[in-house]
C-alpha cells in the first residue's frame, strides 16, 4: 500500500519520521480520515488541527 501522494509506503515514511511502523500507519489513516471530513465539508482552512 503506498500513501502520502508520492508513492511511499507506510515503512518508508515510518523511516523517514523516524518513528515505528507501527505508530506511523495509524497517524497515517487518521489524516486521511481527517482530510477525507474536510474536502466533504467544503471547511479545508490549510492550518492543521492540532487538537
Amino acid at each position: 500500500m503506498h500513501a502520502s501522494g508520492r508513492d511511499l509506503s507506510h515503512a518508508e515514511i515510518a523511516e523517514r519520521m523516524p518513528v515505528p511502523p507501527g505508530s506511523a500507519k495509524p497517524w497515517i489513516r487518521r489524516g486521511l480520515r481527517k482530510l477525507r471530513h474536510c474536502l466533504e465539508q467544503g471547511k479545508c482552512t490549510g492550518t492543521p488541527d492540532r487538537a
